[in-house]
């Protein structure tokens, strides 16, 4: 991780969302009980390139 003010989300899908069934709408993970969501933020742009380069 390059970046120290990096973080990761954690947000339960549970309740309502569960009881539709996963082929009636666009987000079909409904059985699923928990989003992740990755952000990395960096406050100088000219590190945009360092920081997203995707390493093989």
């Amino acid at each position: 991780m390059p970046v120290a003010n990096s973080t990761v989300h954690l947000y339960p899908i549970n309740g309502a969302c569960q009881d539709v069934a996963a082929d009636a709408t666009a987000f079909g993970h409904r059985d699923a009980t928990y989003a992740r969501v990755i952000a990395g933020m960096w406050p100088d742009p000219a590190d945009n390139e360092a920081n997203t380069q995707v390493d093989a």
